[in-house]
């Protein structure tokens, strides 16, 4: 018998982060899915049923982050750092946070127009959700599948980069095409706290 097998047999780490994680990741793809409807929609009561779905998903992250906390709490030997995970279960947990804001901000102040801009940053937000769920289904196999795992930190990356981009291009055209102040502060905060996501 090896070492590490024998250590593995004495001191064995919990698994019940992986699923937590896997759930987090749909959820923030659900959400995904309803920012890019959102962004489809045409009339506002459209846009405020989507935004009750985002509410719901945002809800539904803050319970699985509450459980994975938990079990954090109660786990003496986890299947990596405390604090990756911690730090794993806020960043998913802030992504969902930030859509729903953004989400929540266009339904209260109803801003005049629904650029491209929109669409385009929830485009990539839904791709690097799916990237996401992708590197967290790869999680307990990392070992054999590193380079996939590297693979979708790079298209991760990538996106965000584009994203940065599209923001920047966005703020261009907003600072020289709106004369309407109070409709500037408005897309300005809904485009910022989807540039966050």
């Amino acid at each position: 018998m090896k070492a590490n097998q024998l250590v593995s047999i004495l001191v064995p780490k919990e698994n019940k982060f992986y699923p937590l994680f896997k759930k987090q990741a749909d959820i923030l793809v659900e959400s995904t899915e309803h920012l890019l409807k959102f962004a489809q929609a045409t009339t506002w009561e459209e846009r405020e049923a989507i935004y009750k779905h985002i509410k719901s998903c945002e809800t539904q992250g803050d319970d699985v982050t509450h459980t994975i906390f938990n079990e954090l709490n109660k786990t003496f030997i986890t299947p990596f750092d405390r604090e990756d995970i911690q730090l794993l279960a806020s960043k998913m947990d802030d992504v969902l946070d930030y859509i729903n804001a953004a989400i929540n901000q266009s339904v209260l102040y109803k801003p005049k127009t629904i650029t491209h801009f929109l669409m385009d940053i929830s485009v990539m937000i839904h791709q690097a959700a799916l990237s996401l769920q992708k590197a967290f289904y790869l999680i307990p196999q990392i070992m054999k599948q590193s380079g996939k795992m590297m693979e979708v930190c790079i298209e991760i990356n990538a996106i965000e980069n584009e994203a940065d981009d599209l923001y920047r291009s966005f703020l261009i055209e907003l600072f020289e095409n709106e004369k309407d102040a109070i409709e500037l502060i408005k897309r300005k905060e809904i485009m910022a706290a989807l540039e966050e996501a």
